[in-house]
């Protein structure tokens, strides 16, 4: 007795059903396009399609030319025009470093020995890799701008030491960076945020010796007389006064008050003093032209 056959489920009858459509409609589509009429030139001869040539990667072929005769002699005549140096930090074989031979730039198609000397530099591979941008430049930035972070809370982009201070530095070749003190003035060449760490703590020394003296408590609050100053506690809040004049904003805290007497004064000072300097320059101005009508 002959078994019967399993039927099969619908979903999997209609799956077979669709491989079996597309394999036809695909060996239909392959016979119609061997039947289409071959394209002919204007002479009439068959236009048949030209050969491919073989698809061969270009870093390929260059990276094989760095291990030639004559890429070794190349090498060998810029190491010696360079006296075995790095052209950028300069050392030599007195102290150990891996020299490796930098293209300026590159051409299309042209191998590595086939650039004129000109086009060659000695490179440490720590300058190589900078010249490439795997390591940000290490000279050529600008300062652009300093940060206090109020608390060590940052990261140096250049050595990763944690910093308060910020300075904000720009290169042309590489993105902004925030560094530290000793990174900025060594990335710019300049001392620029030494000076201004050390303005940085003559004014914050002066704030600290302007909290701690002369500061009197009398029945109106806590007075300091030789600036006519006075800090009173009201509702909870400290309000302050300063030459006559009331400081904006109310505060927390004395030592808060007091930091705010002494910006509102050192601010105003800066105004005077730029106040003065222009009018000292539009007397010098006036002085000049007055000069020049009595010589002429």
């Amino acid at each position: 007795m002959a078994r019967r056959a399993k039927s099969k489920p619908p979903e999997v009858a209609a799956q077979l059903s669709f491989d079996a459509q597309f394999d036809k409609a695909i060996r239909k589509r392959r016979r119609a396009s061997s039947k289409r009429p071959v394209s002919t030139n204007p002479d009439g001869t068959e236009n048949k399609p030209k050969p491919r040539a073989p698809r061969v990667k270009q870093w390929k072929s260059i990276h094989a030319g760095y291990m030639t005769p004559e890429w070794e002699l190349r090498r060998a005549q810029v190491l010696e025009r360079d006296q075995m140096r790095c052209v950028e930090c300069l050392r030599g074989a007195e102290r150990p470093v891996q020299l490796q031979v930098h293209h300026k730039r590159y051409e299309a198609g042209k191998m590595p020995w086939e650039y004129p000397l000109e086009e060659l530099e000695t490179l440490c591979s720590g300058c190589h890799a900078v010249k490439h941008g795997k390591f940000p430049p290490m000279s050529g930035w600008d300062f652009i701008e300093h940060v206090d972070h109020e608390e060590v809370c940052e990261e140096c982009d250049l050595c990763g030491t944690d910093i308060r201070y910020g300075f904000i530095v720009d290169h042309k070749h590489w993105e902004p960076m925030q560094v530290g003190t000793v990174c900025c003035d060594f990335l710019t060449g300049e001392t620029m945020a030494m000076k201004i760490r050390k303005e940085i703590a003559k004014h914050g020394g002066r704030i600290e010796a302007f909290c701690k003296a002369d500061w009197e408590r009398t029945n109106r609050g806590l007075e300091k007389a030789s600036i006519k100053a006075i800090i009173v506690h009201q509702d909870g809040r400290f309000e302050t006064e300063a030459m006559g004049s009331p400081v904006p904003g109310s505060f927390t805290s004395i030592i808060e008050a007091q930091r705010a007497i002494f910006a509102f004064l050192h601010d105003r000072a800066r105004q005077i003093s730029r106040l003065r300097r222009a009018r000292q320059k539009a007397r010098e101005e006036r002085e000049e032209r007055d000069d020049d009508d009595d010589r002429e």
